[in-house]
């Protein structure tokens, strides 16, 4: 039996925010949000996500939050 499938995470980028204070550094920067997930896909069609996260980055320091 051929099972062509398999487990991938992926990196959605959503938007971008202007002028927003980051709570890293204190100062006002653009901000990027950002959508990460793991999904289970077969035969390269997706079936499933889990653990879905939404990430926002700051332009000048580069943190996470």
């Amino acid at each position: 039996m051929l099972f062509i499938g398999g487990i991938d995470a992926q990196q959605q980028e959503i938007g971008q925010f202007d002028s927003v204070r980051c709570l890293h550094c204190g100062e006002n920067h653009a901000m990027d949000l950002v959508k990460t997930f793991y999904y289970f896909h077969f035969f390269f069609l997706p079936l499933f996500k889990w653990n879905v996260k939404y990430l926002v980055t700051c332009g000048g320091c580069q943190a996470v939050m």
